[in-house]
């Protein structure tokens, strides 16, 4: 019976290789008691990409219990992909009722196209599980939307608001000329930063 709070994150590998070779496969990814509660996350992946599910079982267990949980996409670095976060919870679950939580087309085809998600030729999620007993207040755990930060950048860097950084690199023959923000490059690009420092 969970009594206090319990979390539990696990992290996995998904070959990128089946989804390039359009394979239809699937697994368990992980399973873990949690708080005295049975958790398993499962894939599957077809020719449109990868499918996740965190499923809590039946259990003979009934007392209810309160849940949060959040799968996250890691780039090369290790760092969650904030437009690639899924999170949701739940409130007084009992155990005999089964739960489970899909989340369709996790992975893309277009995924394999962008290297900085790949780490030796697999992507690597993160699952992130908390448990409160249900006597905790119904407002113990509080969902937050998946981060836009990643869409105010973009839209900044297109506008070229407030750019203090200029490249200049060679294409076709040519030169195209690029625009950024000094400190966005320092925050995300150790190069940029030392860079900057240096001078």
């Amino acid at each position: 019976m969970a009594t206090a709070m319990a979390s539990e994150h696990h992290l996995f590998e998904i070959a990128a290789y089946n989804l390039s070779m359009g394979m239809c496969c699937g697994g368990t990814c992980w399973s873990s008691s949690i708080g005295g509660y049975d958790w398993h996350c499962t894939y599957s992946a077809d020719s449109n990409g990868v499918s996740l599910s965190l499923a809590h079982p039946y259990h003979s267990i009934l007392e209810p219990h309160n849940a949060r949980f959040k799968l996250s996409l890691l780039d090369r670095e290790g760092r969650p992909v904030p437009s690639r976060t899924r999170s949701s919870s739940f409130q007084n679950c009992c155990s005999h009722q089964g739960w489970k939580w899909t989340c369709d087309g996790f992975i893309t085809m277009e995924d394999l196209e962008r290297p900085e998600y790949l780490k030796d030729g697999s992507f690597t999620i993160r699952c992130d599980v908390s448990l409160k007993p249900s006597a905790a207040k119904a407002d113990a755990f509080v969902t937050v939307p998946p981060s836009d930060l990643h869409q105010h950048l973009g839209s900044l860097l297109a506008s070229k608001e407030g750019a203090d950084v200029t490249f200049q690199l060679a294409a076709g023959g040519g030169t195209r000329t690029f625009s950024a923000h000094r400190c966005v490059l320092v925050a995300r690009s150790p190069c940029s930063e030392r860079s900057s420092l240096a001078r």
